[in-house]
């Protein structure tokens, strides 16, 4: 049956929920490598003895492919045309999908009736010398027995079956517990896009300008890092040095807000910048209230937490405790936070997950760099109620593998081409969808 059904095989591999879930959770590479194997295998099985239908038999399969597809395409153009004219716009997807799952079954089992008829009809007209045996010969020939397909070569090529099966099984759950699986992507309406530091991409970091172009972009959040001054003034600074953004090699700490507003932080990017100064958080909170998403990353240690209500206070006084989440590697500052304001919510920066953390009751998300986050820790962190933020996501890889992990927020220094990248994955335009669903 194999051997007579390589149309079957690819139309299966294309069209198979299951198959093609194997392959986006894998390498498409392996899995056709696998089934043209098998396949092989089975055709040189039943062509052992009689290698001249080798040719022959693989020219009728790549025959009946091409009459297939063409049916199958006549076949797809008719049912768009049909929908197009009888079904409402609004629910045309929705009815192609239906249509073509119900089309691609039948579809199935007309290849499985139609190819094994024709292709065992012209394979016995083939092997037609086989009639010509004598009866002897005939009577002779050895029988299919169980200890034939235990003798030596049919061991090796089982052993080596299970070896291949057993490898692809391995190679599929790491890549699942590392890349995710399809059927628990998220979809784009719960991801959020947050524009790390700004839009620090083109314009100079933690800056007003920044944070005014991630606005224009229509990210979800702002993701900016605060800092204490000399006088316990919050300012909006990475580094807890001066120099990389300024020239000026001191610690921020050192500094009175006075001093820290009057540097120079964008001639450091490029000379268009100049005169673009470190903004204070009342600044940022000003800019952004009613307007975007506010994340919050306190560079704070366990001894500046006494600054916490201070904070709090500046939060609630804008009324932006529903807008702002605060996110710190200081797992005190945000306990602090939560208690004075339970409203405000609390992401903890951390390199691993513990049991501790998933039952703290006040933090709300967990705030990981991407590449150590797997498929596990996203269904713990879920599992615990609460949400996981992942950064610093640029490359279009990494943000459809965090797509497929399922994970709530995308900290990416390139918002606007994040957004198009999750929207390429969940686009649902009417003729363009059809199209893809066809050629996909």
């Amino acid at each position: 049956m194999i051997s007579f059904n390589l149309p079957l095989l690819v139309f299966a591999l294309r069209n198979s929920t299951i198959l093609r879930y194997l392959i986006f959770e894998t390498s498409s590479q392996i899995i056709w490598g696998l089934v043209l194997g098998v396949y092989l295998t089975a055709v040189l099985f039943v062509n052992r003895k009689q290698g001249f239908l080798l040719k022959k038999h693989a020219l009728w399969n790549v025959v009946q492919g091409i009459t297939f597809i063409l049916l199958y395409i006549m076949a797809l153009i008719i049912m768009i045309l049909l929908i197009s004219l009888f079904v409402p716009r609004m629910y045309a997807i929705a009815a192609f999908m239906s249509l073509l799952n119900h089309m691609n079954q039948f579809y199935s089992i007309l290849l499985f009736v139609v190819s094994v008829s024709l292709h065992y009809a012209l394979y016995m007209i083939l092997n037609s010398k086989s009639l010509e045996l004598p009866e002897e010969e005939v009577i002779n020939q050895p029988k299919m027995t169980i200890r034939f397909f235990l003798a030596a070569p049919s061991r090796k090529l089982f052993a080596l079956l299970l070896v291949m099966l057993l490898s692809f099984n391995l190679y599929a759950y790491i890549g699942i517990l590392r890349n995710g699986s399809l059927l628990q992507a998220i979809s784009f309406d719960q991801i959020t896009v947050t524009s790390h530091r700004g839009y620090s991409y083109n314009f100079p970091e933690n800056t007003l300008v920044a944070i005014e172009r991630a606005i224009e972009v229509y990210t979800d959040y702002v993701e900016v890092d605060v800092r204490v001054t000399l006088d316990d003034e919050f300012v909006l600074l990475h580094d807890d040095n001066l120099r990389r953004t300024t020239g000026v090699n001191q610690s921020i700490s050192q500094v009175s807000v006075e001093t820290a507003t009057a540097l120079d932080a964008g001639i450091w990017l490029h000379e268009q910048f100049r005169g673009t100064t470190i903004p204070t958080l009342r600044e940022a909170l000003e800019l952004t209230k009613g307007r975007v998403g506010l994340n919050l990353d306190l560079k704070l240690t366990e001894n500046q937490s006494y600054v916490i209500p201070d904070l709090v206070a500046l939060i609630d006084e804008f009324d932006m405790q529903y807008q702002v989440v605060l996110t710190s590697t200081c797992l005190s500052c945000l306990e602090i936070a939560k208690e004075l304001n339970p409203n405000l919510q609390t992401g903890y920066i951390t390199y691993r997950i513990t049991p501790a953390l998933l039952a703290n009751p006040l933090i709300d998300m967990m705030s990981m760099r991407s590449t150590f986050v797997t498929q596990s820790i996203v269904e713990q962190i879920h599992q615990a109620d609460k949400k996981i933020l992942v950064w610093t996501v640029n490359s279009r890889g990494e943000i459809e593998r965090m797509s497929r992990l399922g994970v709530n927020s995308i900290i990416t220094d390139r918002p606007s081409y994040a957004k198009e990248v999750l929207f390429e994955l969940t686009a649902d335009q009417y003729i363009i969808s059809l199209l893809k669903i066809i050629l996909n």
